[in-house]
């Protein structure tokens, strides 16, 4: 028969260091998206000297396919991984050669980036 009452101590202590551990991770998990994101950012933005607004949806459409190929297709986990990286491999490429690389090279943008925001921007809203 379980106790009722509070938690002894020793089980107390052990519960609180267990949660702070997995926050712990947690945390370190989450931060690595967020380095990883930031990365990729400061790559594209350093290569093509754009800013690449579509860097977000790009994640998330990778996460939506990796999805789909464990749930509906039922991949192994490194599979749908390795899928999805094709996939938006395959996105990004298209993404350059349709909508960036004609910017890039045009006359008039050879100033201010201003006018490249706007595809950059529609770009994003395609996987929507």
């Amino acid at each position: 028969m379980r106790p009722t009452g509070p938690l002894p101590c020793l089980q107390r202590n052990r519960l609180i260091m267990t949660l702070f551990i997995q926050q712990l991770f947690n945390g370190l998990a989450l931060g690595g998206v967020y380095c990883l994101a930031a990365i990729g950012l400061t790559l594209v933005f350093g290569v093509l000297r754009i800013p690449n607004l579509a860097h977000g949806a790009l994640y998330m459409l990778g996460a939506y396919i990796t999805y789909f190929f464990l749930t509906t297709v039922g991949v192994p986990y490194i599979a749908a991984i390795g899928i999805a990286a094709i996939a938006l491999f395959v996105v990004g490429v298209g993404l350059e050669r349709l909508v960036f690389h004609p910017l890039r090279n045009s006359p008039h943008t050879r100033g201010c980036r201003c006018d490249v925001l706007l595809p950059s921007t529609g770009s994003s809203d395609l996987g929507r």
